[in-house]
C-alpha cells in the first residue's frame, strides 16, 4: 500500500516512472520508520535489541526499497511485542487487543506465508484469554490461515520458476519421493549456509555484492545477544511449556522457510538449498533472542550509549561501502569478506 500510494501520487502528475519508483521507496521507508517507532514503544522489555534490528544495514536497505519486507520486518515485531508484554504482565487481552493480533496475523500470513509465526500466539498464557479461550483463540488463527490459502489460490496461476532449473511441482515430487534425502539435505545446509545467512542477515546489500566492513559482521550479533542478555533480571522468565512452543516454533520456521527455497529456488533434487540469504530469517531474530535471554543469567549493566554509539558507526561504515561501491570514493578502502 505504501509503495503504491506514492506511485499514485507520481501518477496523478504524469512523473516520470524513475521518479514513481524513487517515491515509491520513500513511501515504505516512511512507512518502515512509523511501524519501527511503534515496535519499540509497544514492547515492553527489549527495547534496545528492536532498535539494532531495525538499524541493522540489511533492514535500513529493505526498508528504503520497493519490497514488502519493510512491512514484513516490523509487522512481525509489533506482533512479537504485543504478545510479549502480556507474557511479562497479568493485563487480560482487551477487544482491542484481540483485533490488533488477528489484523497483524492476517498480514504475516499474507506477506511472503508467515503464518509459521501464528504459534507464538500460545506464548500468551491462558489466563490473560479469559472466558471463552478456545473461541479468542480461533478468532487470532483461523483468520490468518483463511486468508493466506485464498491468496495462495488466488496467484497459483501466477507460478514462474525463478531460477534455471528449479520447478516447484518437480521439487515436491522429489521430496516426496526421497524425504530422508531431503532430510539430509536441510541439515547438511544448517552446517554450509549457516555463516552466509548470519552475514546477510546483517547486510550484502545492492545485488548481493556490496559487502560491509567484516569487524561489522563480527560485533553485530555480539551487541544483538548482549542487549538482550540484560535484561535477565526485569524480563520474561518462560515456563518449560513456553519455552518448547518458542523452541518448535523456530525449528519449524526454519524448516518452512528452507523448504521455501528448496521449492523455488534450488535446481530439482539439488544436494543443498541453494539462494538462502539472512533476510528471510530476520523475522526469527527477535523470538530467538527472547529464548536466549530467558534461559542464560548475567549481571552485567547496559551502557545505552555504547548502543547508540555503536549503531552510529556501523550505519557510517555501510555508507562508505556503498559509496565505494557505486561511486570509487576511497578506492584503497574496498574491503572484502
Amino acid at each position: 500500500m505504501a509503495q503504491s500510494s506514492g506511485i499514485f501520487i507520481c501518477d496523478l502528475f504524469n512523473a516520470p516512472p524513475l521518479v514513481s519508483f524513487y517515491l515509491g521507496r520513500i513511501f515504505n521507508l516512511i512507512l518502515y520508520i512509523i511501524l519501527g517507532y511503534f515496535s519499540i514503544k509497544i514492547i515492553p522489555i527489549f527495547k534496545l535489541a528492536v532498535f539494532l534490528i531495525l538499524l541493522m544495514p540489511m533492514n535500513i536497505s529493505l526498508g528504503a526499497s520497493m519490497s514488502s519486507d519493510a512491512t514484513l520486518i516490523t509487522a512481525s515485531l509489533i506482533y512479537i511485542g504485543i504478545i510479549l508484554k502480556f507474557i511479562v504482565t497479568d493485563k487480560k487481552l482487551s477487544t482491542v487487543d484481540l483485533i490488533q493480533l488477528s489484523f497483524l496475523t492476517v498480514i504475516l500470513a499474507l506477506i511472503k506465508h508467515h503464518f509459521f509465526l501464528l504459534p507464538l500466539i500460545l506464548l500468551i498464557p491462558k489466563k490473560s484469554f479469559g472466558d471463552k479461550y478456545i473461541l479468542k483463540l480461533s478468532l487470532l488463527v483461523f483468520p490468518a490461515i483463511f486468508a493466506c490459502l485464498a491468496w495462495s489460490k488466488n496467484i497459483s496461476d501466477l507460478y514462474i520458476p525463478l531460477h534455471e532449473g528449479a520447478d516447484m511441482f518437480q521439487q515436491i515430487d522429489f521430496i516426496i519421493h526421497n524425504p530422508i534425502s531431503f532430510f539430509v539435505i536441510i541439515v547438511k545446509t544448517i552446517f554450509v549456509k549457516t555463516l552466509r545467512i548470519i552475514i546477510t542477515m546483517i547486510g550484502v546489500l545492492d545485488w548481493q555484492d556490496t559487502r560491509l566492513d567484516i569487524l561489522t559482521y563480527i560485533f553485530y550479533p555480539i551487541a544483538l545477544i548482549y542487549v538482550a542478555l540484560n535484561y535477565y533480571d526485569k524480563k520474561v522468565k518462560l515456563s518449560k511449556i513456553q519455552t518448547i512452543i518458542l523452541s518448535l516454533s523456530l525449528l519449524i520456521s526454519y524448516f518452512i522457510i528452507v523448504t521455501y527455497m528448496y521449492l523455488s529456488w534450488s535446481p530439482v533434487g539439488s544436494g543443498i538449498v541453494t539462494g538462502l540469504n539472512g533476510k528471510y530469517f530476520i523475522t526469527l531474530l527477535l523470538p530467538l533472542l527472547i529464548l536466549l535471554a530467558s534461559k542464560i543469567k548475567t549481571s552485567f549493566i547496559l551502557n545505552n550509549n555504547l548502543i547508540f554509539t555503536f549503531s552510529f558507526f556501523v550505519l557510517f561504515s555501510a555508507v562508505i561501502s556503498l559509496l565505494i561501491r557505486f561511486y570509487n570514493v576511497f578506492p584503497n578502502l574496498y574491503y572484502q569478506i
